[in-house]
């Protein structure tokens, strides 16, 4: 034997609880010794090459009564093993391999060949080493050594043809079954089994109808390679099981039996029946052992030449299990028994089948059996052919040519019949009324017809009478159904009557031919292997084979889940919905469907399901986390605490890890163990590279957070920066979740810390320790213990001596995160209180404590005063001041000048220790605490400095109870000195001024002047009135401004202008001779015109003075006429 590895029992804790492996040594047939560890179940493996010749094998435990399987439960698996047909078991030790090579190659191995096995048990630690031991020989037996016993058997029931009944079980049956004893072996290995049935029976129910099937042990049926045909009129039914393996059990009481039919046309007789059987094994019961010296040529058909086949067998290749013979019992009257043959049929019968697949010639056969006492004279027998309008379930049957009298069966003369052919068919006649014949009209001699496929009824015509007691013979009726391929399920009953003298009609109609075919769907898988190339399997197990026109092809026949997992390859699996393949190759417009009615095209079609390669996908999310964590001697590390409970703190926010998560996918190829790997990192979706081996780098951080007052661990940073290499295979199987982390932590250790402080001396504006003064030392975040008293002890001798005053301090108060300022109660100054942080600070400036000190120091206030003055000019005057210019203007109520003014203060400070000068403090900056005026808590005051800018500084004004910085002077409404003679008041520029407007001013304002002008009004004189001093210019005016004291006078103002107008003779003119030219007319006096004129005049109503505008006006006319004059006035107006 070439055993190529042992198979050890699997893990049962009932059996064998606690044996969990096997350690083993090997000694192979080469001569090499291999050792090793396997564990339960699993198999010992020769190495490639190598043969086991012998093996040791020790359970790592084995419990006390623990166990294989053994005696029959080793028999019950082993009993049925056969070829490569072999038991496997969990609770057993099994050796595995074939024959070895040179006996592999032998063509028949020598008989009485044995192959022994040796067995030891044994422990050193147990019953003084005592072996155990056991040896199996297997011998080999030769074919003539094997003799099987079998016989047959045959039952008859009915010896004469009941057309009332069709039943095959109404006739008889036969099979083979147990016989005698004496044999070596009770099975026969792929035996061939030919029954030969009788003349006159036949077997039409193929595998189908066969009872007692031939099955294996377990009770499968096993299916012979079945089939039938006719020789010599006899059917046969050969049993094949070559190639099945199979081994026929020879003890059965029956097997493979069969009902056989007898045929309505049997002729009355004793009828011989055979079984033989082909075999490779020998038996001992027979009726003739078969040499091809006494085949005969007869059995040679039977049996299909077997002898002379390549099949391998035993010297006994052929026997005659068993003959005897059927009876068929002549009938006692006159009838047509009428037979069918379709292409299913090896010979006729009463009802034959067609495959639609096959032929299709319809073959009927009317045979004439006289068996009555009687002649039958004039005879006819009438045959129509099988038509459509039958029924639905018929079909049209199409002659093929005349029909034939066989005369293989009878004796009639061609004299005897004549043979008419017509059209149409015609009803059978009534089997009631003796003589009734059937009608010739219309039936024509076959010479007379043009078109054989219309002829439809055919009537026989005896010319001469049937003798009583005669078998007349049979006519042969051949004809084809035009849409034979569709007709599947469908019946052509051929419809025939026997009439004549004084007969009653002989009607028959029940033998025809059923249209059936069955098509077979086959399965097949598809795949393509790992490189590429189509392979098929075909699925035997889901062959279906359906009834054309009956079943429908039903999807749910070709199911994925109904195919046999053993027979998809290794690491693939159906994939998809499964295709039709189509076949058929006459009728390529039609195409099978799913779910549709089956037509005889389906046939060879082939339901194909697509393989895929199972790839087995496994995602799994890898994290890597940095973690940044204080250091284990930090006070803030929690012990017990988790990375994240431990995250260090930026700006009082925790550092989250860094973490960069990736999606690792890995694809395994079931079949080729190709393996895809696929890397993405899911916050940037960028696809890592991954070499063939599953490897890729996760990249390490290239930052890490600075923690101000730690240092982070080199170690750490390093393996934080350096890069991850990951091995996917190895990691997933280390790591059995969904998710896989790989962690880092950075620590960050402590800084030391100093607290420290400084000093501030806010009156002289200086440090006095600006350098930080350290006190205490620690590490960063730890508690300050003690930090009062170590403060206490470093300030307070430099504190007191100085006498210097503890204003504030002012330090880092963790709690608000902000610097505070802690001063002490107003009046507890030189009782001084000192802070210090809580803890020791990352942020070294926030370890520092700065103490706010000052010197004892005086306020005095000053004050800074600017002044508005206000003066009233004379415009008139040279700008005099209207109380120089104006005597009336009472100077009390209208002086000339006015001033107001405004105050700025501010406190000036100086240092009572240095008596220096130290600057000024706002009015807004101090407060008066218990009568004392003091700076308010946390102001400061200016310095001084000797710039111009700070002369000034501080100064402030309270305004509506505010302090400010500036101030405004208030509106002022100019005099009103109408009243004196003034016009209103103006500007400088001669614009009226009706509102001294208010200014604003600061401290840095000069003092400064506004000035208000007057002008004189003036007032028109009247040259009849003179302007009386202290008489109102108008009197209806109350405000009216009175006339100063003036020197005008009216003669000043008025002036008249005469025209005399003398009466005197023209020249030329003689009174009385006398030339009296230009002299006065005796009797005219002159006449005198004379107008008066005013000038006009203005009065200064301040000085009086009188002004004259140098224009005259006509006030007055007066005419002096014969010594009468007349007056004529001029009205004028005079206006002020």
């Amino acid at each position: 034997m070439n055993v190529t590895g042992v198979k050890t029992p699997g893990i049962n804790n009932t059996m064998r609880p606690g044996t969990t492996s096997y350690a083993y040594t090997i000694e192979t047939k080469s001569g090499k010794i291999l050792s090793g560890v396997v564990n339960a179940g699993e198999t010992i493996l020769a190495p490639i090459g190598e043969y086991i010749l012998k093996v040791d094998i020790v359970p790592n435990y084995v419990e006390v009564g623990a166990s294989t399987k053994y005696g029959g439960a080793v028999d019950n698996i082993i009993k049925d093993n056969v070829g490569n047909r072999q038991a496997d078991d969990p609770d057993i030790f099994e050796a595995l391999g074939t024959l070895s090579d040179a006996m592999n190659t032998m063509a028949v191995i020598p008989p009485d060949t044995v192959l022994t096995t040796k067995i030891a048990v044994f422990s050193p630690d147990f019953n003084n080493n005592t072996y155990h031991t056991l040896s199996i020989d297997q011998k080999v037996q030769g074919l003539d050594q094997l003799k099987a016993s079998i016989g047959a058997w045959r039952w008859q029931t009915k010896t004469m043809y009941n057309p009332k009944n069709t039943d095959p079980n109404y006739y008889g049956k036969f099979d083979t079954h147990s016989y005698r004893t004496g044999y070596t072996t009770d099975r026969i290995y792929e035996p061939i089994i030919y029954y030969v049935l009788p003349k006159f029976f036949s077997y039409s129910r193929g595998w189908d109808g066969v009872q007692y099937k031939t099955t294996d042990d377990s009770g499968k049926v096993v299916v012979p390679k079945y089939s039938t045909y006719v020789v010599d009129g006899r059917q046969v039914v050969k049993f094949d099981y070559t190639g099945t393996g199979y081994s026929l059990y020879t003890q059965n009481q029956s097997t493979n039996q069969i009902f056989i039919m007898m045929d309505p046309d049997a002729v009355a007789g004793k009828y011989p029946y055979d079984v033989y059987m082909y075999t490779r094994t020998g038996l001992i019961n027979y009726n003739t052992k078969y040499t091809s010296s006494n085949v005969t040529d007869l059995v040679n058909q039977y049996t299909g030449n077997v002898m002379t086949s390549s099949i391998p067998g035993s010297l006994y290749k052929l026997n005659t299990v068993y003959e005897n013979y059927f009876v068929v019992d002549k009938q006692i009257i006159t009838y047509v028994p009428v037979t069918s043959q379709g292409n299913q049929n090896p010979k006729s019968v009463l009802v034959g089948t067609s495959d639609d697949k096959g032929d299709n010639t319809l073959s009927y056969y009317l045979n004439i059996a006289n068996y009555d006492s009687n002649d039958l004279s004039a005879a006819r027998l009438l045959i129509d052919l099988p038509q459509k309008s039958d029924g639905a379930s018929s079909y049209d049957v199409h002659l093929s040519g005349p029909i034939v009298y066989d005369k293989s069966y009878g004796n009639l003369s061609d004299d005897a019949y004549t043979i008419l052919y017509s059209t149409n068919t015609q009803n059978l006649p009534s089997s009631s009324v003796k003589g009734t014949q059937t009608s010739l009209e219309g039936y024509v001699p076959a010479d007379q017809v043009t078109d054989w496929s219309q002829i439809k009824s055919i009537i026989v015509v005896f010319n001469e009478s049937i003798p009583s007691q005669d078998y007349v013979g049979r006519f042969i009726v051949k004809g084809t159904d035009p849409t034979f391929k569709e007709d599947a399920g469908k019946i052509g009953y051929i419809k025939a009557a026997l009439t004549g003298d004084n007969f009653s009609p002989f009607t028959v109609n029940n033998s025809g031919i059923k249209i059936q075919g069955t098509s077979t769907v086959t399965a097949r898988l598809h795949y393509q292997d790992e490189n590429g190339v189509d392979k098929y399997i075909d699925i035997p197990a889901m062959t279906k084979t359906y009834s054309d026109n009956v079943d429908t092809l039903k999807s749910s026949d070709f199911s994925a889940s109904s195919v046999p997992a053993d027979m998809i390859p290794k690491g693939y699996e159906v994939s998809g919905l499964p295709q039709l393949i189509i076949t058929n190759k006459d009728d390529i417009n039609k195409v099978a469907k799913f779910d549709s009615l089956v037509k005889y095209y389906f046939d060879g079609d082939i339901v194909q399901f697509e393989l895929s390669e199972i790839v087995t996908t496994e995602t799994k999310k890898v994290t890597q986390n940095v973690y940044y964590i204080y250091d284990s001697s930090s006070a803030k590390y929690q012990a017990g605490g988790t990375n994240l409970d431990n995250a260090i703190a930026v700006n009082g926010q925790k550092v989250s890890p860094t973490t960069v998560t990736y999606t690792v996918t890995r694809k395994t190829h079931q079949a080729s163990g190709k393996k895809e790997y696929i890397v993405v990192n899911d916050k940037t979706g960028e696809i890592l590279t991954v070499d063939s081996n599953g490897n890729f780098v996760i990249p390490g951080v290239t930052a890490i957070p600075s923690l101000p007052g730690y240092t982070a661990n080199g170690l750490d940073v390093t393996n934080a920066k350096s890069n991850t290499d990951f091995n996917i295979d190895n990691q997933f199987l280390a790591n059995t979740g969904s998710e896989i982390d790989l962690n880092k932590t950075i620590a960050y250790t402590p800084n030391s810390q100093n607290l420290s402080y400084r000093m501030y001396n806010m009156t002289q504006k200086k440090w006095i320790a600006d350098n930080p003064i350290p006190f205490m030392t620690g590490k960063t975040d730890d508690t300050v213990t003690g930090g009062i008293n170590a403060f206490d002890k470093k300030v307070h001798d430099f504190l007191i001596p100085s006498a210097y005053i503890l204003n504030r301090v002012n330090y880092y108060d963790a709690t608000t995160g902000n610097f505070v300022d802690f001063t002490d109660e107003p009046g507890t100054e030189g009782n001084y209180v000192l802070k210090v942080p809580a803890n020791f600070n990352s942020d070294n400036s926030k370890n520092i404590i700065t103490l706010y000190v000052s010197d004892p120091i005086s306020y005095s206030a000053e004050n800074k005063v600017v002044t508005r003055t206000i003066t009233y000019h004379d415009k008139d005057e040279n700008n005099a001041l209207i109380n120089t210019a104006n005597a009336n203007i009472n100077k009390d109520t209208y002086p000339d000048t006015t001033t107001d003014t405004i105050t700025f203060t501010r406190y000036k400070v100086i240092d009572q220790v240095t008596e220096n000068f130290l600057g000024y403090y706002k009015p807004s900056q101090m407060e008066s605490v218990n009568g004392k005026l003091v700076p308010k808590a946390g102001k400061d005051y200016i310095p001084y400095t000797s710039d111009t800018a700070n002369a000034s500084s501080a100064f402030e004004i309270l305004v509506n109870g505010a302090y400010t910085t500036s101030a405004k002077f208030g509106d002022v409404t100019p005099y009103d000195l109408t009243k004196y003679g003034y016009q209103p008041a103006i500007d400088m520029n001669g614009n009226t001024l009706t509102t001294i407007a208010g200014r604003t001013v600061q401290a840095t304002t000069s003092d400064f002047e506004e000035h208000v002008f007057y002008k004189h009004q003036w007032a028109n004189i009247n040259p009849n009135t003179k302007p009386q001093e202290g008489q109102k210019v108008d009197s209806t005016d109350p405000n009216s401004p009175v006339y100063p004291k003036n020197s005008y006078d009216s003669e000043d103002s008025i002036s008249t202008v005469n025209r005399i107008i003398h009466y005197v003779y023209a020249i030329g003119t003689k009174i009385d001779g006398v030339d009296v030219s230009r002299k006065p007319v005796n009797g005219l006096s002159d006449t005198i015109q004379m107008i008066t004129y005013y000038q006009d005049a203005q009065i200064d109503l301040v000085t009086g003075n009188i002004t004259y505008l140098g224009t005259w006006k006509a006030v007055k006319s007066e005419i002096t006429q014969s010594g009468v004059t007349t007056i004529i006035p001029i009205t004028i107006n005079l206006q002020r």
